[in-house]
């Protein structure tokens, strides 16, 4: 599994990859990657919606394989990479392989972006999101 230390947990933390960071709609999940200011190791966050998903059971099975996906590939991502994997649609296809493959196609498409923007340098692991952007 991918272990605590490799995953975003506060809310400031997703809301930076939603303002700041780019977005790419991959099959049936949504995801949105930024470099930090600071080199803190790459943070992957997930959100599967109730709205998406209705049974937790099948919410956490999703959740459960992403990890497992992302644990696995962490390695193509660049150092200091935040990325957020929002499931956007519920998947046709949950089997392990298929969402590696998937996962792969992403953060393939993530380490090739030259011009990944980083976040203002007030937003890092352990600052707080202000409200106003400046470059």
């Amino acid at each position: 599994m991918l272990a605590k230390a490799y995953r975003l947990h506060e809310e400031k933390d997703f809301d930076a990859v939603r303002k700041w960071g780019k977005r790419q709609r991959i099959a049936w999940m949504g995801v949105g990657w930024l470099w930090r200011e600071r080199n803190t190791g790459v943070k992957i966050g997930f959100i599967v919606p109730n709205a998406v998903i209705k049974r937790a059971t099948q919410r956490n099975f999703i959740k459960r394989k992403l990890r497992m996906a992302a644990f696995r590939l962490k390695s193509m991502l660049p150092e200091g990479a935040a990325v957020v994997i929002a499931v956007k649609e519920a998947p046709s296809d949950t089997t392990f392989s298929a969402v590696l493959d998937i996962m792969k196609h992403a953060f393939t498409r993530i380490s090739s972006d030259r011009d990944m923007r980083r976040a203002p340098s007030r937003v890092s692991s352990n600052s707080h999101v202000s409200s106003t952007r400046s470059d």
